[in-house]
């Protein structure tokens, strides 16, 4: 829970975010235990040499696509990993889900993520402040 809300409120964290405002420890909690327990949400945390490098989360959303959340620690950024986590995320949420539908939403400005995503082979679904690709 302490390194979600570690990254969560890092400075570029926040500025990729929807909602930019700083998280509180408290509202943090309570949205972690929610989702830890929820069966419509899966979280995962990277590692590499057992070092946490980022974390990626699907939530179930009212249409029945799993979207995609992630973020990668300052330390490992511009490395590949993001490419990375988003592979190894859906290889495991394919184990538990079957031929699960995957969206991703993008600041427009985001330019690492809309790269990661195409790259990735996700298709840009909808254009403007926010980007949705769906993954094919």
């Amino acid at each position: 829970m302490k390194l979600y809300y570690g990254w969560v409120n890092e400075v570029e964290v926040r500025n990729n975010a929807f909602n930019q405002e700083i998280i509180t420890w408290e509202n943090h909690k309570r949205w972690f235990e929610d989702k830890i327990q929820s069966d419509d949400t899966h979280l995962f945390v990277l590692e590499h040499k057992s070092e946490p490098v980022g974390q990626i989360r699907f939530d179930l959303n009212d249409e029945g696509a799993w979207e995609i959340d992630y973020s990668l620690d300052k330390e490992f950024r511009g490395m590949g990993y993001g490419k990375i986590i988003i592979q190894e995320g859906i290889e495991y949420l394919c184990t538990k889900v079957d031929e699960p539908r995957i969206i991703a939403k993008v600041k427009s400005q985001n330019e690492p993520s809309k790269k990661t995503f195409v790259n990735l082979g996700f298709v840009q679904m909808q254009k403007g402040d926010t980007i949705v690709y769906k993954y094919e």
